[in-house]
């Protein structure tokens, strides 16, 4: 039994047919409260097929909306957020997305985008609080 068995997991929208397209962007925006350290991937904007789509999180819910405004949020600078391109610094963008899996943990809820190249995007909630990892398969190492 895995905990996805032992906790109940929503989804809320309808996650992108993305399995097989190829990653055209991938941006992470963290915000920063108060006293407390980044969560850095608050929301996730990822392009496939032409269009951008929006995933962020609740406790043990994984929200996906497809993002169709005109300004992007990483335009339009806040004080309160940061917006990390992953595409610039991984070379994710022109890779053919092989896997998205999401899972109930004990403390929320996490989302992992595997890629040809071999590298995974973790997108982890915990307690509210979501952040990204990039685990790189090719050197048996994890970056983030």
């Amino acid at each position: 039994m895995n905990l996805t068995d032992r906790f109940e997991l929503t989804i809320n929208g309808t996650p992108p047919d993305m399995v097989g397209a190829i990653c055209e962007g991938f941006v992470c925006e963290s915000l920063r409260v108060e006293g407390e350290p980044p969560a850095s991937a608050n929301t996730t904007y990822l392009k496939f097929h032409g269009s951008w789509y929006r995933l962020y999180f609740e406790f043990r819910c994984i929200f996906w909306r497809r993002f169709e405004e005109l300004i992007f949020p990483w335009e339009d600078e806040t004080p309160w957020t940061d917006h990390v391109n992953i595409t610039d610094e991984f070379e994710i963008v022109g890779q053919r997305l092989v896997s998205c899996a999401v899972s109930a943990t004990d403390e929320g809820s996490e989302v992992a985008f595997a890629f040809e190249n071999r590298l995974t995007v973790l997108i982890q909630d915990r307690n509210d609080r979501a952040s990204y990892s990039i685990a790189d398969y090719t050197h048996e190492g994890k970056r983030n």
